[in-house]
This record gives structure tokens, sequence and C-alpha cells, in this order.
């Protein structure tokens, strides 16, 4: 298994923090500012402990406060969370469970940013799921499956957040898809994956 990347999505954005996988972080500030009400909310994967750690995040000055209660559980026990995304709507967020293979759905508190699972509360995908993405327009949800070495797409039942696996259920990609992203105008999907170790190692 790969070692934990912590990953926080915030409104549909995602951002990697470090540990152990490399990425950015920021914090913005605005002289004379009052925080937005509702709040904004933070979502970061507890890759290890199978839950999402929640917070809101004061839009002055960036900071987090834990929510009430401060997680949730995603998959099973080892089902070890990978990626979290929010919808464009803000209503919904999904998870990746690598080690499940499912995805975790819920349902976003618009005045305290607590996630609530959905009914049912996973949906199953291709083996060891990493990179997860919504599209543009909040219709549909893409999962890289690195083991599988395909995309599982769904599309998002506007109301109650539940995915429903597409009449093609699964598209294949190259060896190992690690992560997947759709650019802005929503037509166009792309999948980076490993190098085969051939390649590594010549």
């Amino acid at each position: 298994m790969r070692a934990p990347c912590l990953q926080i999505a915030v409104l549909g954005w995602l951002a990697v923090f470090t540990s152990g996988c490399g990425g950015d972080s920021f914090v913005h500030t605005a002289p004379g500012c009052t925080p937005l009400s509702p709040p904004t909310a933070a979502y970061v994967v507890n890759n290890s402990l199978n839950t999402i750690s929640m917070y809101t995040v004061n839009s002055c000055t960036g900071a987090l406060t834990a929510t009430n209660p401060p997680t949730v559980t995603s998959g099973t026990a080892g089902g070890a969370p990978h990626t979290v995304v929010v919808a464009p709507s803000g209503k919904f967020a999904y998870v990746s469970n690598q080690v499940d293979g499912t995805v975790s759905m819920y349902s976003v508190n618009s005045s305290t940013g607590v996630l609530t699972p959905t009914t049912p509360p996973t949906i199953a995908t291709g083996t060891f799921p990493l990179g997860l993405t919504v599209d543009p327009s909040g219709k549909f949800v893409y999962v890289a499956n690195d083991t599988a070495s395909e995309v599982s797409m769904y599309t998002i039942n506007s109301s109650t957040g539940n995915l429903t696996p597409t009449t093609s259920p699964t598209v294949a990609t190259g060896a190992g898809p690690q992560g997947i992203a759709v650019d802005p105008s929503g037509e166009f999907v792309y999948v980076p994956q490993e190098l085969p170790m051939s390649a590594l190692t010549a």
C-alpha cells in the first residue's frame, strides 16, 4: 500500500497538503473582512483511520475549526480513504476508499458543513480506487481504479447525491491510473498513470 497522502477539499477545489506526497497549501486573508455565514467547509482524508475530518473555514483568516462531530467514517475498517471531493453545488461529497474498492457518498449540511452518509453509504468501484473527481456541471463522478487500469463512471442524483453507474460503467486506461481531472468545459477527461517498471529501470 502506498504511503498515506493527506488531502483536503474546499468547495470542490482539491489541495494536497504535504504528508509524504508533496503539494501546496494556502491561506487567504482579507483585512477588515467579515467571515461568511454559513461558513465554508473543509474535509481531510485520514487514510489509516478510515475517517474524514470536518472543519469550518474562517473566510477572513483561513483558520480551521473542527465541526461537531469532528469526523465521519469512510468505508469499512481498513478501507483506507484516499481522495475527497465536493460537488460544485456544495451539496454532496465523495470519497474513494482504496482498499474497500468503494466510493463513500455524503450529503453536506449547508449550515454546519457536517457530512452525513447517504443511503446506501457506498457504491462499488474497480479495484484500488485512487483519484476521484466531479465534472464542472456536477452531473458526473469519475474514479481512477489503479490496479484495474480503468475509470469507473457515474451519474449523480441531484436530489439525493447517490451515484449510479453509467450505461457503460467503465473505460480502460493505461497501466496504474493514479488521478483524474476534467477540463473546465466538461468535454474532456485526463488520467495520469504509473510508468511501466521497465521504464523506471531502463
